[in-house]
């Protein structure tokens, strides 16, 4: 109990200038509110204001975040509707020596050679978009501009 006592009274020793210097702070900064009707306009004006900052962005935060969420929604649907339509398609096929299996592996290899084809547009653009950048690559005495350039031709 002796020890605690003898370090409580170090710490409170060690602390006790901080202690005032914030005591003085907060009792300059209470007498400047109580005199200044300008401190206080300024101060509430600017709290009400990030009030409102704060408000609003969560609002459009909100709305941002439900648009894209029913963005991806649809084209999620769309794309469903499509693989359906697709199924659809095969397994209702006018061959009806074919079995069930047949046509449910000509329905995937559908869906997949969809899927394929849209990774080829994709990588065709990227290889359009490679080879443009190559052909307008700045010279070696423009060095100043490489840097800009470098980031509008990165291919992903």
């Amino acid at each position: 109990m002796i020890w605690f006592t003898r370090s409580r009274r170090k710490i409170n020793g060690t602390f006790t200038p901080l202690l005032r210097w914030f005591r003085s702070i907060g009792t300059s900064a209470g007498h400047a509110w109580r005199r200044s009707l300008q401190l206080r306009v300024v101060v509430s004006t600017l709290t009400l204001s990030l009030v409102v900052i704060v408000i609003l962005g969560a609002v459009l935060t909100g709305q941002i975040t439900d648009r894209l969420l029913e963005a991806k929604i649809s084209a999620a649907t769309e794309e469903l509707e499509r693989s359906r339509t697709t199924v659809e398609g095969a397994l209702a096929g006018a061959e009806d020596s074919d079995g069930l299996n047949a046509r449910l592996e000509r329905a995937r290899a559908q869906l997949s050679n969809r899927d394929s084809d849209a990774g080829q547009t994709a990588s065709q653009y990227s290889s359009s978009k490679a080879t443009a950048c190559a052909r307008t690559r700045p010279s070696a005495r423009r060095h100043r501009y490489r840097r800009a350039f470098a980031t509008s031709c990165k291919v992903t």
